[in-house]
């Protein structure tokens, strides 16, 4: 819209100075406008197709990611299937229900996650499985988080429960070294409480995850450490919640 009314402006003071005589000074002044006018309407054309560009192509990098996610879930599902395969062909069929209701159990927390308020945290938690390969984490989000969600800091929230995933993921060292990891999210007491319990073995990390505890605090947030030894470690972190309107 503002490249076309430039552009009539433009074409106006061409036709002026084609039909209309003007003082040397004048049409000088009139040369200088014109060189100003369509040097600014190429620079806000170049702008425009730059930002056209980069819209188009940050879908690329998100779109294989998304792909490769539903790979990884559609994966999950098909061994869901022959592990339910598998039980009613040995005619354990009273071990068919509780396992098909850890799976749905499963599918309700991916549900919860996918209704975040902050589109980023959700998003993170839901790659953990591609982004944490020697990671085996298993999430619960309780109900009462849910409710209040929208009063969390998320990209506060996201940016440590991310660096302490970092550290531990750095700590195993392969498919031999696989961590097993509980990521619990929930409410108490007007704070957002993050659950973290490891079983692996994080004791040459131990240091960097302290460091990084107390750079929470320093912030404002709580963390403890509740239990540590060569093979097991549980922390808790809390961000307090942001007043609505705030």
């Amino acid at each position: 819209m503002l490249e076309g009314i430039l552009f009539l402006v433009l074409f106006i003071l061409v036709l002026l100075q084609t039909f209309q005589p003007f003082s040397l000074v004048f049409a000088i002044m009139l040369l200088i406008i014109q060189i100003g006018l369509i040097f600014w309407l190429w620079f806000r054309l170049q702008k425009k197709r730059k930002s056209n560009y980069i819209e188009n192509n940050s879908f690329m990098p998100c779109n294989q990611r998304i792909i490769q996610i539903l790979k990884i879930y559609r994966h999950d599902w098909l061994n869901h299937l022959q592990i339910i395969l598998g039980y009613a062909s040995l005619k354990k069929a009273d071990q068919i229900s509780p396992f098909i209701d850890k799976i749905i159990h499963q599918s309700k927390q991916l549900g919860l996650v996918s209704s975040f308020h902050h589109v980023n945290l959700a998003t993170y938690l839901l790659m953990i499985p591609l982004d944490y390969p020697n990671l085996k984490v298993e999430l619960e989000v309780a109900d009462d988080f849910i409710h209040l969600e929208d009063k969390v800091d998320g990209e506060w929230m996201h940016y440590y429960i991310k660096s302490f995933l970092d550290i531990i993921h750095h700590s195993a060292t392969g498919k031999s070294d696989v961590h097993q990891l509980f990521l619990s999210l929930a409410i108490h007491k007007e704070k957002a409480v993050v659950d973290i319990e490891i079983e692996g073995n994080v004791e040459q990390v131990y240091p960097d995850i302290q460091g990084l505890g107390e750079q929470l605090e320093v912030e404002g947030g709580f963390f403890s450490i509740d239990l540590f030894n060569v093979q097991e470690l549980v922390m808790e972190l809390q961000f307090h919640l942001v007043k609505r309107g705030v």
